[in-house]
């Protein structure tokens, strides 16, 4: 049976990269999608993520519009094809927050 499931990351100070999971969380696909309120740029990448290089960036997100939501969106080819211990999220504005959205079977 298959779940698709959500958190929510808060990145409490900008340029300080957050896990998203501290335990093996291990899915099929994932999406992260910036808070609709987020005012700057959400950064995606690994534990050596430094978004000024851009070394360990594995996609820099927009921030909303009216319009316009932005996301990031990667599918695997097998049920545990990623694992979300190994993902971090970062902003460019301090208290902003990261909505990621993923699937497990």
């Amino acid at each position: 049976m298959s779940a698709l499931l959500s958190t929510v990351v808060t990145v409490t100070t900008a340029g300080t990269i957050v896990q998203v999971s501290t335990t093996d969380l291990f899915c099929e696909s994932f999406m992260v999608e910036p808070l609709h309120t987020n005012t700057g740029r959400t950064w995606v990448g690994g534990s050596n993520m430094v978004k000024a290089t851009p070394v360990g960036v594995w996609a820099w997100i927009p921030a909303p519009s009216a319009n316009i939501a932005p996301s990031f969106q990667v599918k695997g080819h097998f049920t545990e094809a990623f694992n979300l211990k190994d993902m971090y999220i970062d902003t460019d504005t301090s208290g902003e927050k990261a909505i990621i959205t993923y699937l497990q079977r």
